[in-house]
């Protein structure tokens, strides 16, 4: 992945990533953040990240703190020990499993069963979506549980086989109870709001990592001409200052 605040800024770098040796490109796919903020559907994105313990940052009034081994390999997380990681040690420090979805978004469905007067309820033509990234020390305790039980599972909250109306998995039959006051109001006949184009599991390396890596020898039979860095100890830091999310200053 290669980011910036404005286009300008991507010339560089992906220059830069095409010149390298040994990698080619094999799917490109160029996306930005709406100015708005909000996503297709016309939500708030980006609202609900949690305080990570040690960052440089200030808590958000009422934001939850976390443990960075939640989110990086070679700290604790939760509870309280190191999450186990890729081996050895100077691969997995500071590195993090991540989970790429390309997701298609009907708004023009999901306007037309949310609005019967909305103003543009037909199909524009316009392909709509959202690119997601999950980065974590668990693919299988986070991203995956939250994508098979707090999704699609209503049973884990009392909901019987109620499935969230906007990303579940939902067929044409689904149910929806809305909390209300004297009476529910209840939704039926959900439809597919979000399809699962493409997507990867894939494992991010911290900076010590890809210094190791280009140590390594070279498949071919010849030698690296890149110097080996000081590899880090086996044994875990909890120490802000080694942190790798902590900013200067």
């Amino acid at each position: 992945m290669i980011i910036a605040r404005a286009p300008e800024g991507l010339r560089e770098p992906v220059d830069a990533a095409g010149r390298l040796a040994g990698v080619s490109l094999v799917y490109r796919l160029d996306i930005g953040v709406p100015v708005t903020g909000r996503e297709h559907f016309g939500f708030r994105d980006g609202i609900s990240g949690p305080y990570l313990v040690g960052s440089a940052d200030q808590p958000l009034p009422g934001q939850d703190a976390v443990q960075p081994g939640e989110f990086v390999f070679g700290y604790p997380d939760e509870s309280g020990t190191p999450p186990k990681g890729p081996a050895p040690d100077v691969l997995g420090r500071n590195g993090c499993y991540l989970a790429f979805r390309q997701l298609h978004t009907d708004v023009a469905g999901f306007r037309r069963y949310v609005r019967d007067n909305a103003r543009s309820p037909e199909d524009d033509g316009v392909e709509r979506g959202i690119i997601f990234v999950f980065m974590g020390a668990s693919l299988s305790r986070q991203f995956e549980f939250v994508q098979q039980v707090w999704l699609n599972d209503g049973d884990f909250a009392g909901l019987g086989t109620e499935r969230d109306p906007l990303v579940g998995d939902s067929d044409g039959s689904g149910v929806h109870v809305i909390p209300a006051t004297p009476v529910r109001r209840r939704l039926t006949g959900l439809p597919r709001f979000v399809t699962v184009r493409g997507g990867e599991y894939c494992f991010l390396p911290g900076p010590t990592a890809l210094e190791w890596l280009a140590t390594l020898p070279d498949p071919a039979g010849e030698p690296s001409t890149t110097q080996p860095s000081t590899q880090p100890t086996s044994q875990p830091s909890s120490r802000p200052e080694d942190a790798p999310w902590r900013h200067p200053g």
